[in-house]
């Protein structure tokens, strides 16, 4: 599953059982992806200035730009140990916040 995928999915399980406008949908889609992107940075940002300082650099310029997704998974995966675990997880906490869940 791609972020737009799991955006859609997020929209969905929130809004189920009301109707949404295209437009609507697009926004919370735009919105949800800048998010999620900002998320997913700030948490590999800490995880590399505890366990890999010399790799944050190299980090932040290629998330400047418009590097692809897959271009910045491959990194993740090469500096952090476990890398779909760990992007799993992040992808599991952005969802219980934006849904508002318990930890429990």
């Amino acid at each position: 599953m791609d972020l737009e995928q799991f955006v859609d999915a997020l929209i969905n399980e929130k809004h189920a059982g009301t109707t949404l406008e295209d437009f609507m949908r697009e926004d919370m889609k735009a919105d949800l992806l800048g998010r999620l992107s900002t998320f997913i940075s700030l948490k590999v940002i800490t995880d590399l200035a505890k366990k890999d300082p010399s790799a944050l650099g190299e980090f932040q310029k290629l998330t400047t730009g418009d590097t692809p997704a897959e271009d910045v998974q491959q990194f993740v995966n090469a500096h952090i140990d476990d890398g779909p675990s760990f992007l799993a997880k992040i992808l599991d906490d952005f969802r219980i916040l934006y849904l508002g869940l318990n930890q429990s």
